[in-house]
């Protein structure tokens, strides 16, 4: 059955289409949403918007990356996500599947010596990225927080089981231990 949603999201992976003037473009609502929630409520690192050469539609399938934000801790990325509203379970698993085929990132502010960056995929409820996108009241929206830290943990373990690298290794169990300790919190 055709559903223009799936075909708009698909578009935008994809560089294509945008919405119109005046509708929503739900996806980076999204990534504009994790970025201050996550911002106002995880404290010890921040997260950005991913410069146009690290999210550029087309060219980024080409260059692997993939990404919507990165996580920077003292000046230097650490960690970096793909942020999905798909409804389509299809979709959602194509993330996953490019989740798997690249685990780590070298965006290109790292130096040659800076190790990769774990990628993380994070599936976020379209309905309720519209209803935050209208009332602007995070503590409204509890499990949101709750589930951008389940995602991450969950793909920060399976990114620790596809490498050899111990410094690879080591980064990803701070970021795990790191991520434990905010289970929980409250949205500001």
């Amino acid at each position: 059955m055709y559903n223009p949603e799936n075909e708009y999201i698909r578009n935008i992976d994809s560089g294509g289409p945008k919405p119109p003037d005046g509708t929503l473009d739900l996806g980076k609502i999204a990534e504009d949403l994790v970025v201050n929630i996550f911002n106002l409520n995880v404290g010890g690192m921040t997260l950005r918007l991913a410069t146009p050469s690290e999210d550029s539609g087309v060219k980024q399938i080409i260059s692997e990356k993939q990404i919507d934000t990165v996580a920077i801790q003292d000046g230097k990325p650490i960690m970096c996500m793909q942020i999905t509203i798909a409804r389509d379970p299809k979709i959602h698993a194509e993330k996953i599947n490019q989740l798997k085929n690249k685990p780590f990132v070298r965006l290109d502010e790292m130096s040659p010596k800076d190790i990769a960056i774990p990628k993380v995929v994070i599936g976020l409820d379209p309905n309720e990225i519209e209803s935050l996108s209208n009332d602007q009241n995070y503590s409204g929206h509890p499990k949101i927080l709750d589930k951008i830290i389940k995602d991450t943990l969950a793909c920060l373990r399976y990114d620790l089981t596809r490498t050899e690298y111990e410094k690879e290794q080591e980064r990803i169990r701070v970021l795990i231990s790191f991520f434990e300790s905010k289970k929980g919190k409250s949205l500001s």
